[in-house]
């Protein structure tokens, strides 16, 4: 069904539980590089929502006056939707704004997907409604163990640190995670290192991923799979440390200044602006797996092997890291996230 001139209003969801922490905000552009002491996110479910939208004007936009850096990526962003996405985990909802509508397909979010979604301020069956929804919960083969006696001091980049909680292994206990946890890369005595950890979940697993010199979640992405071209993996063995905070965070970013300028779409002698676009993040790691939502919004009107006797290995997050959320074979991750502020880092409690 096509619904053509009609006010068009964007919304996604992707999912974690957490509490609100200021320092962490949300990014449209893989490319853009982190800002220190801030954490950051990315997942492409706003591109997928982001391509409905354009679907509703029968293609991208002719031009967009003044011109906008950000509205053309996303315009041109050539990937394949069906492969990045774990199998049944999001959906994209698209329709009238009407009452019925968004009262049918936030039923549908929330009983699926545990997502609520905002209200609509105003119904008008002339206007659009699209919303996006992915929900991922993973559960690592081989579970961490969780510290009991000591915390990671981890450090940003701004030299803030903190005393967090953490899991991992270490000693002989490192041997039996066997394959379940990949080495794709370990430089520098350990400040530069790619972990990849199995899951339950068929053909996904995590990856951490340190290395101070990485400036953008596009440069990691590239990185890793450079090593996973040229590289034989290696694994876990009797030893090697792993030290990875509890991680929980929120964030709620506001895009609308970024997406400012008049989108001209052909055949349609109006043009269009973007009112209103946001990102809701919540994600949780622990030592059994990890957990994921978010929720978007967009308002939019017209105007190898292992060698013998291996020397152990660090693979410490004490300094600002990544961590991807990954479907095998995939060009993309499906959820990112660089750690670099405290206030997303679980305080140690002795026990």
């Amino acid at each position: 069904m096509k619904y053509l001139r009609k006010k068009i209003y964007l919304s996604g969801l992707l999912v974690i539980s957490c509490q609100a922490f200021a320092q962490t905000k949300a990014i449209l552009d893989p490319e853009e590089e982190f800002i220190s002491g801030k954490n950051t996110i990315w997942s492409p479910l706003f591109q997928a929502s982001w391509d409905q939208l354009n679907a509703f004007h029968q293609g991208a936009p002719e031009r967009v006056e003044p011109p906008n850096a950000l509205i053309d990526k996303l315009n041109s962003y050539d990937w394949n939707e069906d492969s990045v996405f774990p199998e049944n985990s999001h959906q994209i909802f698209a329709g009238p704004a009407t009452r019925d509508f968004y009262s049918k397909t936030a039923k549908v979010i929330k009983e699926k997907y545990q997502i609520d979604l905002p209200p609509v301020q105003n119904y008008d069956p002339t206007h659009n409604l699209v919303y996006g929804a992915l929900a991922r919960n993973v559960e690592f083969k081989t579970p961490f163990f969780r510290s009991k006696k000591k915390p990671l001091s981890f450090t940003t980049s701004t030299g803030k640190t903190h005393s967090s909680a953490f899991f991992g292994t270490a000693g002989k206990a490192s041997a039996n995670f066997g394959e379940n946890v990949r080495v794709l890369n370990h430089e520098d005595h350990g400040k530069a290192f790619i972990l990849s950890i199995s899951t339950m979940q068929e053909e996904e697993f995590l990856i951490v991923y340190q290395d101070p010199e990485t400036k953008s979640f596009q440069q990691a992405i590239q990185n890793i799979r450079g090593f996973q071209q040229t590289r034989g993996a290696s694994y876990l063995h009797k030893g090697d440390v792993v030290k990875i905070p509890y991680l929980r965070l929120n964030s709620h970013t506001d895009f609308s200044s970024q997406l400012q300028g008049s989108r001209y779409y052909q055949g349609e002698p109006t043009p269009w602006r973007i009112v209103s676009a946001f990102q809701i993040t919540e994600f949780e790691l622990f030592e059994k797996g990890a957990q994921v939502r978010i929720a978007t919004g967009t308002h939019d009107a017209p105007f190898g092997p292992l060698p013998p006797k291996p020397k152990p290995r660090h693979f410490i997050c004490d300094l600002p890291f990544v961590v991807f959320l990954w479907r095998e074979g995939a060009e993309l991750p499906y959820f990112a996230t660089r750690i670099d502020n405290t206030e997303a880092l679980t305080p140690f409690e002795e026990k």
